[in-house]
């Protein structure tokens, strides 16, 4: 009996050990849960707890304004309303949204979106109902938000450019974030809903600065996420404002003489600091569409448009010199020591290899020097250059003139570098064999694979009326330095100058319709019409039909390049109208006007101004 009460004894021991033993062990793994829970990890959760209290927004910063150089607004911020709907505080949404109907142009596909939207985020947070509704439209909605709970109307800024298509090109727009945005920006702001970003011109090149930077607002939230009270707010630091280097009056001017013609654009500049005055591609487009959508008939109309309105002809639109290329070939003339007064017969033709090339006066010029050749704007005499120079010695003085390279300062992302072609280019790029005599001959006179922008052509310009290597600029306080010399003897620069005040001001000249009879505001410049069909030898023997007697597309592109006053250069222009025909008809005369304008009193005592501003500063 005693040894069996013993046996039980010693198992009730061995019980009482083995609980005691998970117990401790229970104990002791609460305890090290416990103490990491509220001593090793502690700030951890606290912090995690803390964000589950705390929710963080971020605050729009206001954009930059883009103006011009006298102050005048391109591009501000407006107000504009948007409606929001919020589900738990409405009663019943589709009635809502069926009064929202009546005023605003709601379709059945947006009202689905809502619908989605509504059932994909709590009930608290507001939906966008619909944007950019009319004053009119906010104004009706706001006196009957007592009838319609859960309807909110928010007023924002929105991108607004007052010039529209005039500037579109040069200043660009702003355009919702995409997802290719996303991956290749980090900023925090692009993934705001509905934020819009510089897509394109200044606006894209300067969208940093312009943006600005956003601002915090801390808010306590319970645990279901709704707002109950803020307890911090830091304040967006607006973009920096932006001042461009164009004149609004002279900008809308170039637009206005653009405007008369299909298509065309216009680049006027200070040859003494490079600012670019005006810069207008034609036709252009409304910027404000991309800020508040476009319809699907305005999308059509622009991308059905054989002109390309989006297409930035200034800077990317690339086209046959023609004619206005003849000045370097001419200076290259002078540089291999080809002596201004040699003599050429021009018979109208010359036959080269086999090949037959015409000049634009079918009966000929007869004898012709360099001045002649460049006043009367002879062929024939450039043909023979072309002979006797060749290509490379052509291209190491187009390259001083910015031919076949970018030539902003600040524009360099939007440029076309045009095409300067050479015997390696050729070869390389081209199956077409390799280069040959005819190759030069063409480019000689601004054909064949030559190929510049209207930027370049105005660059040309200045830099033929100074010697020193010019370099446009949209952005004010950029390039006041005065610009390097190129490498050009001074005095064939002098003979060219004064071959092109003849082309203008002679009675000869090829521009003489199109020059300013004051004498304190003379131009010179050089006329140019770029051939786009080949004229076949069948259509030469009856005779070369006329622009007016074929096809709008088949029509010879209108050029000009200038400057002026003559006797103190301050601004030059390049103008190129499309399928315009003659230079000397139709872009001279453009050319004429908008000098004419930079050089008026008026704008001289306001360019006066900005230049005693720029040097006291």
């Amino acid at each position: 009996m005693k040894r069996h009460e013993n046996q039980r004894a010693n198992v009730f021991t061995r019980r009482t050990l083995v609980v005691g033993g998970l117990q401790a062990a229970v104990l002791s793994g609460l305890g090290a849960r416990l103490y990491a829970l509220q001593i090793s990890d502690g700030s951890l959760y606290r912090s995690q707890s803390e964000d589950n209290r705390i929710a963080t927004r971020l605050l729009v910063p206001n954009r930059g304004l883009i103006t011009d150089r006298f102050g005048k607004a391109l591009a501000l911020n407006v107000p504009s309303f948007e409606l929001y709907i919020t589900a738990d505080k409405a009663q019943d949404v589709d009635r809502l949204l069926g009064e929202v109907q009546r005023y605003t142009e709601l379709t059945p596909g947006q009202v689905e979106e809502i619908h989605a939207q509504l059932k994909d985020k709590p009930t608290f947070v507001p939906v966008l109902v619909k944007r950019n509704l009319t004053q009119n439209q906010a104004m009706i909605l706001e006196t009957r938000l007592p009838e319609l709970p859960g309807i909110e109307v928010r007023e924002v800024l929105q991108r607004y450019y007052p010039d529209r298509d005039s500037f579109a090109h040069i200043v660009g727009y702003v355009s919702s974030v995409t997802d290719k945005d996303v991956k290749r920006d980090t900023r925090v702001l692009l993934r705001m809903p509905n934020f819009k970003i510089g897509k394109q011109g200044v606006e894209r090149l300067f969208d940093a600065s312009l943006m600005g930077k956003p601002g915090l607002r801390k808010i306590e939230v319970n645990a279901g996420g709704r707002p109950r009270r803020e307890l911090e707010r830091v304040q967006p630091a607006a973009g920096q404002n932006l001042q461009l280097t164009l004149s609004r009056d002279l900008q809308l001017l170039t637009h206005k003489q653009l405007a008369k013609h299909r298509a065309g654009s216009a680049v006027l500049m200070d040859i003494n600091t490079g600012e670019v005055l005006a810069a207008v591609s034609h036709p252009g487009f409304d910027p404000n569409s991309f800020v508040r959508g476009f319809s699907t008939e305005e999308w059509q109309a622009i991308i059905g448009n054989p002109a390309a309105p989006l297409n930035n002809k200034i800077s990317s639109g690339v086209y046959a010199p023609g004619s206005t290329f003849k000045m370097i070939v001419a200076l290259a003339a002078m540089k291999a020591n080809i002596s201004v007064e040699t003599r050429v017969n021009c018979k109208g033709f010359i036959d080269v290899s086999n090949q037959r090339f015409h000049c634009w006066k079918r009966e000929g010029h007869g004898l012709v020097n360099m001045h002649d050749s460049l006043v009367l704007s002879c062929d024939v005499y450039y043909y023979e250059l072309a002979q006797r120079l060749g290509i490379e010695r052509i291209s190491e003085v187009a390259k001083e003139f910015g031919f076949g390279e970018r030539v902003s300062l600040d524009y360099h992302e939007f440029e076309n570098p045009g095409l300067l072609p050479s015997r390696e280019w050729k070869e390389s790029k081209l199956n077409r064999g390799s280069w040959n005599v005819g190759d030069t001959i063409q480019v000689s006179i601004g054909q064949g694979f030559m190929l510049a922008t209207p930027l370049q052509l105005a660059t040309m310009a200045a830099r033929l009326a100074t010697g020193r290597k010019v370099q446009p600029h949209f952005v004010a306080d950029q390039g006041r330095k005065l610009a390097p010399k190129l490498d050009i003897d001074p005095y064939h620069l002098l003979l060219i100058q004064r071959m092109l005040d003849d082309v203008v001001n002679s009675e000869e000249g090829t521009a003489r319709r199109s020059r300013i009879r004051s004498p304190e505001m003379s131009m010179a410049g050089k006329t140019g019409t770029a051939q786009v069909r080949r004229i076949s030898i069948k259509e030469r023997e009856s005779g070369v039909l006329t622009n007016e007697d074929i096809d709008y597309l088949q029509r010879d592109h209108s050029l000009f390049i200038g400057y002026g006053p003559v006797d103190q250069p301050r601004y030059a222009t390049s103008v190129v109208i499309e399928h315009g025909g003659s230079g000397s008809a139709v872009a001279a005369p453009i050319a004429r006007d908008l000098l004419s304008a930079a050089m008026s009193a008026r704008y001289n005592e306001e360019a006066e101004i900005l230049d005693a501003q720029g040097s006291s500063a």
